[in-house]
C-alpha cells in the first residue's frame, strides 16, 4: 500500500527568468535583423547561406527559402568572384574581417552594386564557426560616380580643345604681328648692311624705320604677354587691361569699351577672373554671333559692379538653351569662384548680353 508521498521542490525562478530573458533577447535580435535597413546574411565555413534577413532577400529579388543553402558565390557577379573567394578564405583561415565593394547577381540577372562588411563568428574557444555580413545597396552611388566620371572625361576633352585653341591663337598672334615686325626689321637691317658693304650712303630714314619697327615689335610682344597675364596689381588695372583687350587687332568684329569713371577692382584675383570672363565672352561673340559690334561695359550698380559683354548678332537660337556650351561653364565657374553671379540673356531686337554681377 502507498502510505504517503514525498514531494521535492526546487526553486527554478531564476532559471525561468533567465530563459525568458534569453527568449526576449533572441526575439529582439531577430526583430533587429529582419527590420534592418541593411541586408544581413550568415554563412557557414563553406560559404553556404544559413540565414538572410528580409532586406537582403528583397535586394536580390529572392524569397528567403530560395537563398538558404545557396553559396554566396552563386549570387556573386563573375567579375568579382576571384576577390570574393580570396577574402572569404581569409575569414575562414585567419578570422580576419573584410570590407569590399562588389556586385551581386539578382534573381532577374541584373547586377547590384553593394558594400559588404563581413566578420567571423567564433565559439567559446575562439574558433571560427561561421561568418556574418552586412550588405548595403550602393547602386545609386555607383551610378552617380559613373555619371561624374563620364562628365569629367568630357570636360577633359573640352579643356584640351580650349587649350589647343589658345595655343593656336597665341601662335597666330605671334605669326601675324610680332613675326611680321621681326621679318621687316631683318629685311631693312640686311638692306643697311649691303649699303655699308658697298660703301653707299645710308639714309637716316632707314635707321629710324628700323627703330620704329623694333618699338612696334616690343609693343606687340607686350600686348601678347598682357593677354597671358593681363591685369596689373593696381586697382585701375582691370579697366586698362579691358581697354587693351578691345583694341586687339585680331578681332574680326569691332569692339569698344564703356566704363564708368573712377571704377576699380581692389582684389587682383577678382580682376583677373573678370578679365577672363570678358575675354571668353568676346571670343564667343566673334565666333558665333555674326555681330557687327561688341561692347564691353563696366559700371557701378547699387549692389556692386556689373561687367557686361553685349553683341548685336543673331542672338541665342530658339532650339538652344542659354549657357549650354563649355565657354559658359568656364565663365560660370570663374564667377562662382569670386562669389559673383553670371547671366546670359538675349536682347531685343537681336543680340546677346553676358553679365557678371560682382557684389560689394
Amino acid at each position: 500500500k502507498i502510505i504517503g508521498a514525498i514531494n521535492c521542490l526546487h526553486d527554478i525562478t531564476v532559471r525561468k527568468r533567465t530563459e525568458n530573458a534569453l527568449r526576449e533577447s533572441e526575439e529582439r535580435s531577430r526583430a533587429v535583423i529582419h527590420q534592418s535597413t541593411a541586408g544581413i546574411v550568415g554563412t557557414d565555413l563553406m560559404g553556404r547561406i544559413i540565414f538572410a534577413n528580409e532586406k537582403f532577400c528583397s535586394m536580390l529579388g529572392y524569397k528567403q527559402h530560395e537563398l538558404i543553402g545557396k553559396t554566396i558565390f552563386e549570387i556573386t557577379h563573375p567579375g568579382d568572384m576571384a576577390e570574393s573567394r580570396r577574402l572569404f578564405r581569409r575569414i575562414v583561415r585567419k578570422a580576419e574581417p573584410y570590407q569590399l565593394e562588389k556586385r551581386y547577381r539578382r534573381k532577374d540577372g541584373a547586377a547590384l552594386w553593394v558594400s559588404v562588411s563581413a566578420s567571423p563568428l567564433r565559439d567559446a574557444e575562439g574558433k571560427t564557426q561561421s561568418a556574418v555580413a552586412i550588405i548595403i545597396d550602393i547602386s545609386d552611388q555607383k551610378k552617380a560616380q559613373a555619371f561624374l566620371e563620364d562628365r569629367a572625361r568630357g570636360l577633359e576633352g573640352e579643356i584640351l580643345a580650349i587649350s589647343d585653341r589658345e595655343q593656336r591663337r597665341i601662335g597666330q598672334d605671334l605669326h601675324d604681328s610680332l613675326c611680321q615686325h621681326l621679318t621687316a626689321i631683318a629685311y631693312m637691317a640686311r638692306s643697311v648692311a649691303l649699303r655699308l658693304k658697298n660703301h653707299r650712303v645710308i639714309e637716316v630714314e632707314h635707321i629710324e624705320k628700323i627703330a620704329q619697327l623694333i618699338n612696334d615689335g616690343v609693343t606687340e610682344a607686350r600686348t601678347i604677354a598682357r593677354g597671358l597675364h593681363p591685369v596689373e596689381m593696381e586697382p585701375p588695372g582691370l579697366v586698362t587691361a579691358l581697354a587693351a583687350l578691345v583694341k586687339q587687332p585680331h578681332w574680326p568684329v569691332r569692339c569698344r569699351l564703356e566704363a564708368d569713371e573712377e571704377i576699380s577692382v581692389q582684389d587682383s584675383t577678382v580682376a583677373l577672373h573678370l578679365y577672363r570672363i570678358a575675354r571668353e565672352a568676346i571670343i564667343n561673340a566673334n565666333k558665333y554671333a555674326r555681330a557687327r559690334e561688341i561692347i564691353v561695359r563696366m559700371k557701378h550698380s547699387t549692389k556692386g559692379i556689373e561687367l557686361s559683354v553685349i553683341d548685336d548678332g543673331v542672338g541665342i537660337p530658339a532650339n538652344s538653351s542659354a549657357g549650354s556650351g563649355m565657354g559658359f561653364h568656364i565663365m560660370e565657374y570663374r564667377a562662382r569662384s569670386i562669389g559673383a553671379r553670371l547671366e546670359i540673356k538675349p536682347i531685343k531686337p537681336h543680340g546677346t548680353r553676358v553679365t557678371c554681377y560682382v557684389r560689394k
